[in-house]
Parts: structure tokens; C-alpha cells; sequence
């Protein structure tokens, strides 16, 4: 959706209503790649996918594993490795002043990636890679 290839109607139908996707080749692609770990597996296999949203601990604190959560949060904020944060600063999730929030809580440094959305690596991977090897 961030890359513009599905609208969020789309996607949601094809996983609750089970709808075949009619894709451009470039989102057929993606769409691919992203399923290829559970290619010819049963509907089961799916499970995980379907729950994701569900982990976020939004509406039921138990349901997102929220102590988990926080527990992992608390031991990043102390961690003693370098960390740069590659953000798109067109994320609508994670807004970029978000994103330098979090930056400057884990001693990181923060790269934004212009006109970038939430996955930016379908649509900025060269930059992403730019990013990571001029940093070493």
C-alpha cells in the first residue's frame, strides 16, 4: 500500500473475503516475495500473518504481549551498540518526529529517507543500502 501498488480496500478484502488480487506485474512481484515463505503450505500456515495485528498491544494489553513488549523496549534503551535509524519521512504510522524520538532515546543516530513511506524498503531499498554502506 505505502508504494502505491494496492489500496488498503484491496487488501483487506483479499484477506478477509479471500478475494484474488488483480495486481499490476510490479506488485505481483512484491506480493510474491512477501508470500514465498509460505508458498503450497496449508491455510493454517497463515495463522501468524493474520495475528499480527492483533500483537499490537492497542485494545488488549495481554493479546499484544505488551509486558514482553516493554520489557524488550526497556533493554534496547540500554543498549551499547551503535544504531542508525533509516526512516521514511512520509510514514504515516511511524511519523518522522516519532521516529527522531526514538532515535535520540537509543543514542542512535537517524537518516531520513525523503518521500518515503512505512516499508520503505519496497520502494527505497538502493537508498536503504547507500545508507548502510556509507555508514561502515
Amino acid at each position: 500500500m505505502d508504494g502505491g501498488l494496492i489500496t488498503r480496500k484491496q487488501l483487506y478484502e483479499s484477506i478477509a473475503l479471500g478475494k484474488k488480487l488483480d495486481l499490476s506485474n510490479e506488485a505481483q512481484q512484491m506480493y510474491d516475495g512477501y508470500h514465498a515463505p509460505l508458498k503450497g503450505l496449508p491455510d493454517n500456515a497463515y495463522n501468524g500473518y493474520r495475528r499480527f495485528p492483533l500483537s499490537i498491544p492497542i485494545n488488549s494489553y495481554h493479546n499484544g504481549n505488551a509486558a514482553a513488549q516493554e520489557m524488550h523496549y526497556q533493554i534496547l534503551l540500554h543498549w551499547n551498540k551503535k544504531v542508525d535509524f533509516i526512516w521514511g519521512v512520509e510514514d504515516v504510522i511511524f511519523t518522522e518526529s516519532w521516529g527522531r524520538q526514538w532515535a535520540k532515546r537509543m543514542n542512535g543516530s537517524f537518516t531520513p529517507i525523503p518521500a518515503a513511506n512505512h516499508f520503505l524498503q519496497n520502494t527505497h531499498a538502493e537508498e536503504i543500502v547507500n545508507c548502510i554502506l556509507n555508514k561502515k
